[in-house]
């Protein structure tokens, strides 16, 4: 995911909100998803 982010910053991109969703599929997993949005000057 730092891969991902540091991409994007190179190219100009900022994060400007990021939100994590975690919930249990069962006894012992989890899971998780990452919403990111993203801003650049055109």
């Amino acid at each position: 995911m730092s891969q991902f982010l540091s991409s994007y910053t190179r190219e100009g991109w900022e994060v400007k909100t990021m939100s994590v969703e975690r919930r249990r599929t069962a006894l012992f997993w989890s899971r998780e998803a990452y919403l990111f949005v993203l801003e650049r000057p055109l």
